[in-house]
């Protein structure tokens, strides 16, 4: 077939013709879909189950990753269902979930991130009060950093674990990349004060050092603090050139331009955080786990731990509460999987 044979190319018009076709079955399938959320909501309330399943959720996400997903990265394909999965939780039951705020903290950024922006938020203020708050039905679920140099970790995670209330379990964990970002109502080149949380600067060491030797660092108690700090000194002084370090989140919450969406190192390590729920985890094949549950006797706790242990994992430690009202202990078991154990 010589040049002047081969077929035409697709003019944009027709190709702009299949996008809205298939735009067209997308929304019908969605709204299949969404139908069918409404159907299994109704079945969760006739059963008193709760609306959020972290290992359906777990299990769908790796069914995605095993299709054929084109040029389409496998971290745009998640964000797209986790969009697609909040809005069905919503249409289920909204559910609230509780970070420990205040409102653009590290916890606050996780959860939207990791349920979507269709679930509702609320700021339970203190690692401690996580739990209470689950038993108390102000929220479904609740995250808790694992990370001690995050402002809003508690001092001691297992110890805030053996003290969960009766019904109140760890029941997942969630990795999650939130860098920091520069935020500013100035030019990069006009920034002369930085402020942030020391575990923001901390991370930025580095990369702050390098790019901005010369500028003031300022330390604040929260990432609001942070980011209504540097917001003030501008409304004081528009050429003050000050700049806050915090998530993203922080500075559209707060009103304060995103100047820089990453600093720091590119490949910064990723936050931990504890997901709190109505019902316990079973371990899993992740690398590493807390697994909470309650134990009734001597006997239940040994089935507990020969399960924890299960499957090539080891026990790092094991931490036990005080005898609960309902005469059980609550057993907290951080394992770690062996990578050369068939899964």
């Amino acid at each position: 077939m010589t040049e002047d044979d081969a077929p035409p190319s697709k003019t944009l018009d027709e190709l702009r013709a299949r996008i809205d076709g298939i735009d067209r079955r997308l929304v019908g399938l969605l709204a299949e879909r969404a139908r069918i959320a409404v159907e299994i909501g109704a079945l969760k309330r006739e059963r008193h189950a709760p609306a959020y399943a972290p290992d359906r959720e777990a299990a769908l996400l790796a069914r995605l990753r095993t299709l054929d997903r084109g040029p389409l990265p496998e971290s745009a394909l998640e964000a797209i269902f986790r969009e697609i999965m909040s809005t069905s939780l919503l249409l289920e039951r909204p559910p609230r979930v509780g970070f420990v705020g205040p409102p653009g903290s590290y916890g606050h950024a996780a959860a939207r991130r990791h349920f979507g922006a269709q679930v509702r938020f609320e700021d339970v203020r203190s690692a401690d009060a996580v739990g209470p708050e689950i038993a108390a039905g102000n929220v479904d679920h609740g995250l808790v950093p694992l990370d001690a140099t995050v402002p809003e970790a508690p001092l001691d995670v297992p110890g805030t674990l053996v003290a969960l209330p009766d019904g109140v379990f760890a029941c997942g964990r969630l990795v999650v990349d939130l860098p920091d970002a520069l935020l500013a109502a100035c030019e990069p080149d006009e920034v002369r004060i930085v402020h942030g949380t020391a575990f923001a600067l901390a991370r930025a060491g580095t990369w702050l050092a390098t790019q901005y030797p010369a500028v003031t660092l300022r330390a604040a108690r929260t990432t609001a603090e942070a980011v209504e700090a540097a917001r003030r000194a501008v409304e004081r002084e528009p050429g003050a050139g000050a700049a806050a370090l915090a998530p993203a989140l922080a500075g559209s919450l707060h009103g304060l331009p995103v100047l820089l969406p990453r600093v720091g190192a590119a490949q910064a390590p990723r936050l931990e955080f504890l997901l709190l729920g109505p019902a316990p985890a079973a371990p899993g094949a992740d690398d590493r786990l807390l697994w909470g549950a309650v134990a009734t006797d001597e006997r239940a706790a040994a089935a507990l731990l020969a399960a924890a242990g299960a499957g090539g994992r080891t026990i790092a430690w094991v931490r036990t509460g005080p005898i609960r009202p309902s005469g059980g202990r609550a057993l907290v078991v951080e394992t770690t999987a062996d990578p050369s154990a068939p899964t």
